[in-house]
């Protein structure tokens, strides 16, 4: 198998890349990797940003590379994810696999199809599966973008937004929870039209959520109400409401026990469109790329990734 892997140097601090660089290519070297014979060479590339990782990907495309192993969290998996796509978000013939090695800050994609198994072992002894992507078009410029997560806006954008800003010495879960509780504490709702399918919801939210995996937001259990090949979106609203009402289900968002909230409107759509008076930005696994207007909707079994069997 000819692997490659795609590592964020942002996702480790300086002193510990290279220990972790070099513990990489031993395990992986290693007759003892799970497959009984350990590759004889570790291909790594190491992008500058997120359109090089983007370009890293097509490049693996082109050398004809079997599995492409994204080293970083989820904002990584989506820059390399992009690279499967062309410019009109239609997979590329002949993809590799995408396997994903867990070193950011978040990872809740991962977090989500893992089930607790080491990410080497599913590298090298998982198996393919072929699932979803959310695709998100945005008007009037027609630019496309997928996300392999999920997909937010309002309340979940600001605390992206904070996230950027916060020490990176700090634990995940602080890292995202600080900001998520500060953001619950001064957020103002915003007024968005929300199509879903044939329903039409015009009101004021604090988030819109749309994803195809379990965890957002640093460990948010949000999802679950849809498989990773239906072709269908999980959609979560929190609607306007009060500080101390946000308060009170901080943590029921948190754990996902929040089911028959008032405030929580739990759904499945295939198909969203959502405009607002004043432009709201959009945040996909983790990165803000446009603002509203945009569409969002599935694109079936369009990615193989790597699995636990």
């Amino acid at each position: 198998m000819k692997r490659r892997f795609i590592v964020n140097p942002r996702a480790l601090s300086a002193n510990k890349k290279a220990a972790s660089i070099a513990a990489l290519r031993k395990y992986f070297r290693s007759a003892q990797n799970g497959n009984g014979n350990g590759d004889s060479d570790v291909d790594i590339v190491l992008p500058a940003n997120a359109d090089a990782m983007t370009a890293a990907a097509r490049a693996a495309i082109v050398d004809g590379i079997d599995q492409v192993v994204a080293v970083g969290g989820d904002g990584t998996v989506n820059a390399v994810a992009q690279g499967f796509f062309d410019e009109h978000g239609e997979p590329l013939a002949k993809s590799p696999t995408l396997a994903i090695a867990p070193w950011g800050t978040g990872c809740d994609y991962f977090r989500g199809i893992s089930r607790g198994v080491d990410w080497r072992h599913i590298v090298t002894s998982g198996k393919d599966q072929l699932v979803d992507v959310g695709q998100i078009v945005y008007r009037p410029s027609g630019t496309v973008r997928v996300f392999v997560n999920a997909a937010s806006l309002g309340m979940s954008s600001a605390v992206v937004r904070r996230q950027r800003a916060m020490p990176r010495w700090l634990p995940a879960l602080a890292s995202y929870s600080l900001p998520a509780l500060t953001t619950v504490l001064d957020y103002r709702a915003i007024a968005l039209t929300i199509k879903l399918d044939d329903q039409t919801l015009d009101a004021a939210f604090l988030a819109a959520f749309f994803l195809k995996g379990l965890y957002v937001g640093g460990g948010m259990r949000l999802g679950g109400a849809v498989a990773r090949d239906d072709g269908k979106l999980d959609v979560t609203l929190l609607h306007a409401m009060g500080i101390g009402a946000r308060l009170l289900r901080f943590g029921k968002i948190y754990t996902g026990k929040f089911h028959g909230d008032v405030k929580i409107t739990k759904t499945i759509a295939k198909r969203i469109s959502i405009s607002a008076p004043v432009s709201q930005p959009v945040e996909f696994d983790g990165e803000i790329f446009g603002v509203t207007a945009v569409e969002i909707s599935v694109l079936p079994r369009a990615l193989k990734i790597r699995v636990p069997i």
